[in-house]
């Protein structure tokens, strides 16, 4: 299972989009649980396009209010469906170490692995650390995988100093800059993402 979590707005539904369109090509099933806070849940009408199997859990925080529901969805998802692979796309509030604990809590037998891929803004990364420094401690101290996305937007050397703050923060893992929307180096953090799970 993966979580692809971060802040609204960094990218993560065109990313899952992407990581969708490497994985279903191969011919493997591929669960997306969606949770949105907006009025409108854009993000499971997008992905339906792509003949997922969309589960939305609207109206809370996955990893709070709808625990239970997650739970039950990853259950059916896990009986029915029977996916190769489920990723879960959280609102951009939530806790990731406290998901991770749901999910393992009740659904250690449904999920064999948990990742947590964090997509950070490269563009906005300095108002973000800046304005949310709580949770954006949060974020790098549950990823597995960090993502700089937005590349295309920003200079080289601010990727370098991006990823050195990080490991200096004491981020162990894998720091990739991509562009979910050019697809710049998407493939390439996808087959660090699959090599991840499959360790």
């Amino acid at each position: 299972m993966l979580i692809v979590t971060g802040f609204l707005g960094v990218g993560k539904t065109t990313f899952i989009l992407r990581i969708i369109e490497s994985i279903a090509g191969t011919g493997a099933k591929v669960a997306v649980i969606v949770n949105d806070f907006g009025e409108v849940n854009v993000d499971g009408k997008v992905m339906e396009k792509y003949g997922l199997d969309v589960q939305e859990l609207s109206g809370g925080c996955i990893c709070c209010t709808l625990g239970v529901s997650l739970i039950e969805t990853i259950r059916t998802l896990a009986l029915n469906f029977k996916p190769d692979l489920i990723v879960m796309e959280p609102s951009g509030i939530a806790d990731p170490e406290s998901l991770k604990a749901v999910v393992r809590g009740e659904g250690v037998q449904l999920v064999s692995d948990l990742k947590v891929i964090v997509i950070m803004d490269a563009k906005r990364y300095e108002n973000f650390k800046a304005a949310l420094k709580k949770p954006f401690a949060r974020l790098v101290g549950a990823a597995d995988i960090i993502l700089l996305n937005k590349k295309d937007l920003v200079q080289e050397e601010d990727i370098k100093r991006i990823t050195n703050e990080l490991k200096e923060m004491g981020f162990p893992g894998e720091i990739l800059s991509i562009s979910a929307a050019e697809d710049m180096n998407t493939s390439d953090a996808l087959k660090s993402i699959l090599e991840i799970l499959d360790n």
